[in-house]
């Protein structure tokens, strides 16, 4: 990955990545004009020696829900 989500964590998954935002990204999404995405881009290589490269764009679904004291 070139680079990380700066917003939230990214899992590998057999043939999908798990893009989790973190809460205060998801808050700060819900608002205005609050910034809705987070981009990742994933690096592929091949056995043949090939190089292939693709940004993704990943919608954070915003939340604004009550802090909750710890």
């Amino acid at each position: 990955l070139l680079p990380a989500p700066a917003y939230g964590t990214l899992t590998r998954r057999p043939g999908a990545y798990l893009c989790t935002p973190t809460a205060q990204a998801r808050h700060a999404a819900a608002a205005p004009p609050g910034q809705d995405y987070d981009q990742f881009t994933v690096e592929a290589h091949d056995a043949h020696h090939g190089v292939d490269t693709e940004t993704v764009s990943v919608e954070r679904a915003p939340s604004n829900a009550a802090p909750v004291a710890i």
